[in-house]
């Protein structure tokens, strides 16, 4: 479990399908997608 929203990801504009499937107990930040913070 990792705060990912310093990800830069300008260049994926939408969470991709299965990105956090399985990811039951995800309680950080995931990336903030279409920015590179």
């Amino acid at each position: 479990n990792q705060d990912l929203s310093d990800w830069c990801v300008s260049l994926i504009t939408r969470r991709p399908t299965s990105f956090d499937t399985d990811a039951t107990s995800w309680v950080l930040a995931r990336p903030v997608w279409g920015t590179c913070p």
